[in-house]
């Protein structure tokens, strides 16, 4: 999100210290897909803390973001344009996997994740106190085992023909529960005037444009380091 009533500067500073935190994180991927470097970005202790790190900070985003665009009206019809989008582009995301990778595709990712999240929290910004208390519950429950959403996952692969693994899975357990938390902190943040941070321009840029920088990143980053995966093996 970029405009509300006025912008808010520290928040695209965020989001864009988060796209590039996120564009680095593939980068490495890259690197160990393309076989030059050998790290465990699967199994990782650092890598697996990266992302969830990567992603609770996106998804967070995505609550506080909710909140602020649809306060103190919820814009139906811009709601809809945007799941709308993010909608095609998840189906663009999948296809791709399939090709890139068959036996790994990506079914519900971050853009299909997103899409779901913005229709279902968009319920809970006129009640941030309830959003902030359920999301809370969500994320403690998953830590401790309470709650869980691998009985849909079990039921739904061989029925959909989903495969075992997947590049990229966002389950609405428990990330649902930091859009939630975004939701509920959001009031609590400033929304006044702002003015930009010194040296902040370049997260500022990526906070701004982060959906595109998102969809273009990975192919460019693909199509510099394949060439060089060749000439090295």
């Amino acid at each position: 999100m970029g405009t509300v009533k006025t912008r808010l500067y520290w928040l695209d500073t965020w989001r864009g210290i988060t796209v590039l935190a996120m564009m680095l994180f593939h980068f490495s991927y890259d690197l160990h897909y393309f076989q030059l470097v050998s790290i465990d970005i699967y199994r990782g202790d650092f890598w697996r803390i990266s992302r969830y790190a990567i992603v609770s900070s996106f998804l967070v985003l995505v609550g506080i973001s909710l909140y602020l665009a649809h306060t103190p009206t919820i814009q139906w019809r811009k709601l809809a344009k945007r799941v709308a989008i993010l909608g095609l582009l998840a189906l663009v995301v999948t296809l791709v996997s399939m090709q890139l990778f068959p036996k790994r595709w990506i079914y519900f990712g971050v853009l299909h994740f997103i899409g779901v999240a913005s229709i279902v929290g968009v319920f809970f910004v006129k009640i941030p106190w309830v959003a902030l208390a359920i999301g809370i519950l969500i994320v403690v429950g998953y830590i401790y085992d309470f709650v869980s959403m691998g009985w849909l996952y079990t039921w739904a692969q061989p029925l959909l023909g989903l495969p075992r693994f997947t590049e990229d899975l966002v389950s609405m357990v428990p990330w649902m529960g930091a859009v939630l938390i975004g939701i509920g902190i959001a009031r609590f943040l400033p929304q006044g005037p702002s003015q930009p941070l010194r040296y902040a321009n370049a997260f500022d840029f990526l906070g701004r444009h982060a959906l595109i920088v998102y969809m273009v990143h990975q192919p460019i980053l693909f199509a510099l380091l394949y060439p060089l995966a060749l000439v090295v093996h």
